[in-house]
């Protein structure tokens, strides 16, 4: 059994959604990619009926984009974009690490665009949405489940067959099979911690 501290990301880690702001970054970078917004629509007719269709459909964008240009694209993104890290998580993960076995962040976020801010914050591990994994492009094809609601659980359990979570802190009730695994609930409103839930 391992003790262990649970992040959502976008919004409660970090003041935006991630991908949204990096295509915008990528794209005012990269403008010869931006013929390819119009693939980008037919995502919005999928989004509440197939949300692993619509996120293949939106990263479209990115397509056979080698993956070394892709994550040098990230890096300059987080360099512009970290200062949207809500002030109070330096010193919170701070205290996580002294309290807990291991801090994991979890989102439904593609790996891929949080392995670095991960690493840099503190993270001990990255659980997010996994992308077909190809030695040299990047293709917009998910290996297995978007990363949201309880597929979260599945994924951490997939990792830590047994764990206990001391603490999970999260924007959106969407995280609630996590919440009621958790032993303190953090929900975060506009960048502000507030524990407990909604409500209680």
């Amino acid at each position: 059994m391992k003790n262990i501290i649970v992040y959502d990301f976008d919004k409660t880690v970090y003041g935006g959604e991630t991908s949204t702001d990096f295509m915008r970054f990528f794209l005012k970078r990269n403008p010869k990619y931006i013929f390819r917004i119009y693939k980008v629509f037919p995502s919005l007719f999928y989004y509440k009926k197939d949300l692993k269709k619509s996120k293949e459909i939106f990263f479209e964008i990115l397509n056979q984009i080698e993956i070394d240009y892709l994550k040098k694209e990230i890096s300059e993104f987080w360099k512009v974009n970290k200062n949207k890290i809500f002030p109070w998580v330096y010193n919170e993960i701070i205290n996580n690490k002294k309290n807990s076995e291991e801090l994991i962040l979890i989102s439904a976020t593609p790996e891929i665009f949080l392995e670095e801010i991960s690493k840099e914050l503190g993270f001990d591990k990255l659980i997010g949405t996994r992308f077909i994994k190809q030695e040299r492009y990047f293709l917009s094809k998910i290996d297995g489940l978007n990363c949201k609601h309880n597929e979260k659980v599945l994924r951490l359990r997939e990792y830590l067959p047994e764990f206990k979570i001391l603490a999970f802190y999260s924007d959106s009730m969407s995280d609630k099979p996590l919440f009621d695994l958790s032993e303190r609930k953090y929900y975060i409103v506009k960048g502000i911690k507030r524990e407990g839930l909604p409500n209680e």
